[in-house]
């Protein structure tokens, strides 16, 4: 055996003597607790004023987002032909319109063909999403 890998050996073994001596700061049960925690106060969070009608701040683009589920409910589930039903911006009736891909108003428009038109499932992905989102970051 090489002096080298021998070196090498025993730094390993110095470290794990040292991870084992001090520790973790918090027990694992204590960081899973800390977790759910912070999860279950990010959801309590953006639960506050769910059922509020669409006339907050950002009442046109929530109910732009809306319009295309309520179209993708309505008419087709064709992902790559998104139906606006309200008039847009720029004055021009219903119809086909371009935006970003419409993942999140198609997976809405899903949920109203499965439990009816209900604005509540919109918000309730929001709110899931951005649990995900914070539990993402945790993991990172």
């Amino acid at each position: 055996m090489g002096k080298k890998s021998r070196n090498k050996k025993q730094r390993q073994q110095v470290k794990r003597q040292h991870a084992t001596e001090t520790g973790p700061i918090i027990d694992r049960r204590a960081q899973i607790a800390i977790l759910i925690g912070i999860l279950a106060l990010t959801l309590g969070l953006r639960l506050i004023r769910i059922n509020s009608p669409l006339v907050d701040f950002h009442s046109h683009r929530q109910a732009q987002t809306a319009s295309n589920a309520q179209g993708f409910y309505e008419h087709t589930l064709n992902l790559f032909r998104p139906t606006f039903l309200l008039i847009d911006a720029n004055g021009n009736a219903p119809g086909v319109t371009e935006m970003e891909f419409p993942i999140y108003q198609y997976v809405i428009g899903l949920s109203y063909r499965v439990f009816g038109m209900y604005e509540i499932f919109g918000r309730l992905l929001s709110a899931l999403l951005g649990v995900g989102v914070a539990y993402y970051l945790h993991i990172l």
